[in-house]
Parts: structure tokens; C-alpha cells; sequence
């Protein structure tokens, strides 16, 4: 009866050293996955950071463009009808009138331009 009683004990035994091997080996394996998910999850944030970064970049340059744009839109007859005006000598009191008005609401557009940035 001792014998059996030692055979049961070392089979128990035996069974729970196999079990702990294998609690061990999924532990382990546990870590690993742990380990790649963490990493897999910093990749993903550092891609999320590029990202918004590019998209934020894309924003700007989209807004320059359009900035740009109405700047040289208001600019065009500031230059044209100065250039105009000194250019010309015999632009009769009316349309040297005209064109200095026209300069001058172009000029306003830019300073309301500027305060609306």
C-alpha cells in the first residue's frame, strides 16, 4: 500500500511538474505576444503622430495657397493702375481720380485681409 501510495504521489507529481511546464510555456509566450503587442502599439502611434503631422502640413500649404492667392488678386490693381498713373502723364483729373479710388479700396481689402488673419 506505501508502494501505491509513493506511485500516486509521483504520478501527481510528475502530472503537476508537466503542468507547470506548460503554465511556464504559455506564460512565456505571453510575454513574447505582450512584448510584440507593445510594440505593435507604439509603430501605431508613431504612424497616428506622421500622420496628423502631414495632414497638418497639407492644411498650412492649402491656406498659404489661398492667403497667396487673394493677396496677389488685391495686389494686381494696386500695381497696375500706380504703374498707370506714373507712366502716363496726361490721364485727364477724372480717371487719375478713378484709379487712385480703385488703388485705395484695394489697399483697404489687404488691411481687412490682414486684420481677418
Amino acid at each position: 500500500m506505501i508502494v501505491s501510495l509513493e506511485e500516486t504521489v509521483e504520478e501527481r507529481t510528475a502530472a503537476l511538474a508537466g503542468q507547470v511546464t506548460e503554465h511556464q510555456k504559455t506564460q512565456e509566450s505571453l510575454w513574447v505576444s505582450n512584448a510584440d503587442l507593445a510594440k505593435s502599439m507604439g509603430d501605431l502611434r508613431q504612424t497616428h503622430r506622421a500622420l496628423i503631422e502631414k495632414e497638418r502640413v497639407t492644411a498650412l500649404g492649402e491656406m498659404v495657397g489661398g492667403i497667396s492667392h487673394d493677396f496677389n488678386n488685391i495686389l494686381v490693381p494696386i500695381i497696375s493702375y500706380s504703374s498707370i498713373l506714373i507712366d502716363d502723364s496726361n490721364i485727364d483729373k477724372k480717371e487719375r481720380n478713378e484709379s487712385l479710388a480703385t488703388i485705395k479700396t484695394a489697399a483697404w481689402e489687404v488691411l481687412q485681409k490682414i486684420d481677418r488673419l
